[in-house]
């Protein structure tokens, strides 16, 4: 049964805005949680674009620490109504952002 570990959303301005900023084929991260415990993903990223909205699907095993070994999906998705201004710091992306364990 998958576990999702954690929702937030936030808001950036500048390089992530970018359409290309999480674009490549791994993504490699450390993640320290509440108990002073850490993880590293290991995963793959589909970064998605349509109609304003830009969707960021990272899968792959946490390689180390906590829960290593187990599967994990990351799903990021922003929407902004102008990438070009996004990207020159004069607007902003929203995105929201959810860890699951399978």
């Amino acid at each position: 049964m998958p576990i999702e570990l954690f929702r937030r959303s936030r808001a950036s301005r500048g390089g992530v805005c970018q359409p290309t900023a999480w674009e490549g084929p791994l993504s490699v991260f450390t993640l320290t949680w509440n108990t002073g415990q850490s993880s590293t993903f290991s995963g793959n990223r589909n970064v998605t674009i349509a109609g304003g909205v830009k969707q960021v699907v990272t899968t792959g095993t946490m390689t180390y620490g906590l829960f290593a070994g187990d599967p994990f999906i990351q799903t990021t998705t922003g929407a902004s109504p102008n990438f070009t201004l996004c990207e020159l710091g004069l607007a902003s992306i929203s995105s929201d952002l959810s860890l699951t364990i399978t």
